[in-house]
């Protein structure tokens, strides 16, 4: 079972401010949040830790393609 996370939790642990994720949630470029209750929404440290990974794997991706020198 993931651990639910609020969100003063999610903008430590991705480095964003509330405003950047909520956009980043429009866009459907970051996970969306779980409602718990009308006034509880948090959002599962599973769903966080891949989108972390995510980001770490295409900014380590060659820029320009193969290098085969």
């Amino acid at each position: 079972m993931s651990q639910l996370l609020k969100l003063n939790d999610v903008e430590g642990r991705v480095c964003l401010k509330r405003a950047k994720i909520y956009a980043l949630i429009e866009t459907g470029d970051f996970p969306s949040p779980v409602k718990l209750t009308p006034g509880r929404s948090v959002w599962l440290a599973d769903d966080i830790d891949g989108w972390i990974n995510q980001r770490a794997l295409e900014s380590r991706k060659s820029v320009g393609g193969n290098d085969d020198r």
